[in-house]
């Protein structure tokens, strides 16, 4: 989507410095001041962090619901602000947006957020990460994040043991993102420094499968960006997976080594599953754009504005 540069400006506010909670404390204080000063339609947060005293239109993105769904990934803490934010949120009776319809219903249920003022918008690909022809030597299987507890990296370490007891070849198991997170990998296992979002398309595009282990996610984009880069993906069996992804992908209970190293060899042995899933899995994500994303987005901004 092209920006109309005349129709927009970009303000830079003064004093922000530090890292991210210096920055969500100054947005606290200052930011709802800033936004006085200006005759506004509708303001989007796009972190659910503040400022919660603005009186105008708003939209917030809500980008996971992990502290309902999967509260053993997140501190009580983080459960007990998240929690003062929904509420306020629905006070405010503003409009929300979340990357699925999963997030939308558990959304809606937990916080008293009426389920009408609950959007749903994808999340795009971008192009850098399509590809026409599919590279064809493809010689490792990648896994591509942080390894934060519900991203569950340690079942697919256990499936490469699982293939060193049955003694059988295995492709090599790259781990990108996971450098600092992975002790005692199996052999055929590395644990990689996290690479450019840039460079992830050629990193996806000579994968032979790219596996996803998470026991939660709200969207799943690297699922989407492997898809879009030709790379069949092997994933959990989660309501979002079969929501978004269904029959374009193979889906594996997220607790089960063994299963995972079964979905593997059979994807690595059977070229008409590989072609199936790689061309499914491209077209699948030609559908998902950051123009449609903006274009949906504007949608809920008037809705808000009302």
């Amino acid at each position: 989507m092209k920006i109309d540069a005349a129709r927009c400006e970009i303000v830079v506010c003064d004093g922000v410095t530090g890292g991210r909670a210096a920055r969500v404390g100054w947005m606290r204080k200052h930011l709802t001041a800033r936004l006085a000063e200006r005759e506004l339609d509708v303001v989007h947060f796009p972190f659910a962090s503040g400022p919660f005293d603005y009186e105008g239109a708003a939209v917030v993105t809500q980008h996971d619901t992990v502290r309902f769904q999967l509260r053993s990934a997140t501190s009580r803490a983080a459960v007990r602000e998240r929690g003062r934010i929904d509420r306020q949120i629905a006070q405010a009776g503003w409009h929300v947006i979340v990357p699925s319809g999963v997030e939308a219903e558990v959304f809606a249920t937990h916080t008293g957020v009426a389920r009408s003022r609950v959007a749903v918008v994808h999340h795009g690909v971008s192009d850098a990460m399509r590809v026409d022809d599919p590279v064809e030597a493809r010689t490792y299987a990648v896994w591509a994040g942080s390894p934060y507890r519900h991203k569950n990296v340690e079942t697919l370490t256990e499936a490469w043991r699982v293939f060193g007891r049955r003694g059988v070849d295995a492709p090599r198991l790259r781990l990108i993102g996971a450098a600092d997170g992975v002790a005692d990998l199996p052999d055929g296992a590395t644990a990689e420094a996290a690479v450019a979002h840039e460079q992830l398309a050629g990193v996806y595009q000579h994968a032979l499968v790219m596996l996803f282990p998470s026991k939660y996610e709200s969207f799943g984009l690297p699922v989407l960006e492997a898809m879009a880069a030709g790379t069949p993906v092997i994933g959990s069996r989660l309501p979002v997976f079969e929501e978004l992804f269904g029959e374009r992908m193979l889906m594996v209970d997220a607790d089960d080594p063994a299963a995972w190293a079964d979905a593997v060899a059979r994807l690595a042995s059977d070229a008409a599953l590989w072609e199936r899933l790689s061309r499914g899995g491209r077209d699948h994500a030609a559908g998902f754009t950051w123009e449609r994303c903006a274009r949906e987005t504007a949608a809920v901004y008037r809705g808000a504005i009302g």
